[in-house]
C-alpha cells in the first residue's frame, strides 16, 4: 500500500505489521506474511536504494526483501513528481493510456457519478436521521408537540409530513 499521508500518525518511510493474536500475547499466525506500508511523506528512515541497512523483519528472523531504486522513483511518482526510470515510466504510460481510452473514461465517469450520488444519499440520510432525533429530543425534554419541534428546527412545511411519519 502506498500512502501520501501519515498513516497511524507515523512519520517513518515504511511501517510493517505482522499477524499477531490479540488475545494471546506473542502468538503469531505463522504464515510469515508482513504488510509493509510505504509512506511518500515519511521523514524517518529511507526506503529503496537509499536505504543503507534494511532492518530485519520483527520476529520473522530474516531481512526485508531487497528493494531497488525503482521503488524510490515510483514513490516519487505517486507523490506527484515526474515519472523517472523504466518501471515508473511504464506505469505512467499505462495510466495515461487508460485515461485516453474512451470506454475506461466512461466507466470511470460513471463510477464517479455513482459515488457522488451515494455520498449525497448518505448525507441526506444522516441529515434526516439527525432531524428525527432532534424532533424526538425536543418532544421528550421540552414537552413540545411534533409540530412545535419541527417549527423550532425550521423544517420546511413541505417536509413536515415526512418527518411526522418518521417519529
Amino acid at each position: 500500500m502506498f500512502l501520501m499521508l501519515h498513516l497511524f500518525q507515523c512519520v517513518a518511510d515504511s511501517t510493517s505489521f505482522t499477524n499477531l493474536c490479540h488475545e494471546q500475547n506473542g502468538l503469531e499466525l505463522g504464515d510469515e506474511t508482513v504488510k509493509i506500508f510505504l509512506n511518500t511523506k515519511g521523514t524517518i528512515g529511507e526506503v529503496g536504494a537509499k536505504s543503507a541497512h534494511p532492518a530485519p523483519a520483527p520476529t520473522l528472523g530474516h531481512p526485508w526483501p531487497s528493494v531497488d531504486d525503482d521503488i524510490d522513483k515510483f514513490l516519487a511518482y505517486v507523490d506527484g513528481k515526474a515519472a523517472e526510470g523504466e518501471f515508473t515510466q511504464d506505469i505512467a504510460a499505462e495510466v495515461e493510456r487508460l485515461k485516453q481510452h474512451n470506454e475506461t473514461k466512461v466507466e470511470y465517469m460513471t463510477l464517479m457519478m455513482e459515488l457522488k450520488e451515494q455520498r449525497r444519499e448518505g448525507y441526506d440520510e444522516g441529515k434526516e436521521s439527525e432531524r428525527v432525533s432532534s424532533i424526538r429530543n425536543l418532544m421528550e425534554t421540552v414537552g413540545w408537540t411534533a409540530q412545535q419541534a419541527m417549527d423550532a428546527l425550521k423544517i420546511p412545511a413541505s417536509e413536515q409530513e415526512k418527518y411526522s411519519a418518521l417519529i
